[in-house]
């Protein structure tokens, strides 16, 4: 939670400025931290419910794979290079209104990519000590968390 709240303020911000200019204010931050806590509370319930045999939700079929995730997430830290290089001559240091510059930027989004890896890994282990009823919506659940982080690096973190 962390460093999501890291990716939040400094990320989400500083890709607000660039790419739309002003301040994104607390908005597109909550935003942000609102869409990664609610997907997980909705992970856990429908697991919950598959556990205990409550439902039988729908297996998830959209998917990213982690190549593809990190093809996406340096498309974007190349697009912002390219924004940053824009604005050479505004402000004390050469930038607009961003307190972080292209490799501290590329530094956030590698070490978010990293840790999501990680924790992919992670559920792939987890997956197969699980009963098969559960194992694959579990599964279906890893392959859609792969989807929404490619989407947040397709949509800059902001949305379109």
């Amino acid at each position: 939670y962390e460093y999501q709240h890291t990716i939040s303020e400094e990320v989400v911000g500083e890709l607000w400025e660039l790419s739309c200019g002003g301040s994104a204010g607390s908005s597109f931050q909550s935003v942000h931290l609102y869409d990664i806590a609610n997907a997980n509370a909705a992970e856990q319930e429908l697991l919950y419910d598959a556990i205990v045999g409550k439902s039988n939700p729908e297996i998830c079929h959209e998917n990213a794979s982690i190549r593809q995730i990190d093809s996406t997430k340096a498309q974007l830290c190349l697009e912002f290079r390219n924004l940053y290089s824009q604005y050479e001559n505004i402000g004390p240091d050469g930038w607009p209104a961003v307190k972080i510059t292209p490799s501290q930027l590329d530094a956030l989004l590698d070490a978010d990519f990293e840790m999501f890896v990680k924790w992919m890994s992670a559920r792939e282990v987890l997956e197969h000590l699980l009963d098969k009823k559960v194992r694959n919506l579990f599964a279906s659940h890893t392959k859609y968390w792969k989807y929404i982080y490619q989407k947040k690096c397709k949509e800059r973190y902001i949305g379109e």
